[in-house]
């Protein structure tokens, strides 16, 4: 199965260009945790989360009149619509990241998240590789609750 399969199309993005207020806003709206930032011709540029909202904004002073492009993680990976869903499990689970970008011609045209992926599979291997994915965040909560406990 490719990408283009599951991938959700026409995604929420923001400009480059952008406040980080109206980046929040467009999170918010999407119920989403990040926004891929594009330039003028929907070129993909980079990828603003919430967290760089907090730790590169909020936690250094920055003003919402802040421009995307000052907090956004540029050089994002991404995936082609032809690509496998294999590849895109790989990816994540390799690089710890829940949500891909999908471009063509370096042209945002989707965005696929680990739930995507999820919806189309019952396979063992994405269980694994959610639980990869996830590991990080699953370590943090357990030692959060055992510390609390």
């Amino acid at each position: 199965m490719q990408i283009k399969d599951v991938m959700s199309s026409e995604p929420v993005a923001v400009r480059v260009d952008a406040t980080i207020q109206e980046a929040a806003v467009g999170m918010r709206d999407a119920d989403a945790g990040a926004l891929p930032v594009v330039a003028d011709e929907g070129e993909l540029v980079g990828i603003v989360t919430d967290r760089d909202l907090s730790v590169r904004a909020l936690a250094e002073g920055l003003g919402a009149e802040t421009t995307v492009d000052r907090v956004m993680t540029p050089g994002v990976t991404t995936v082609e619509p032809s690509d496998e869903i294999e590849d895109a499990l790989s990816i994540m689970r390799n690089e710890q990241i829940r949500r891909l970008p999908v471009v063509r011609g370096g042209r945002l045209v989707g965005i696929v998240a680990q739930a995507d992926l999820a919806a189309v599979s019952a396979a063992p291997e994405l269980a694994e590789a959610v639980r990869d994915i996830s590991e990080p965040a699953v370590a943090e909560a357990e030692r959060r609750a055992e510390t609390e406990g």
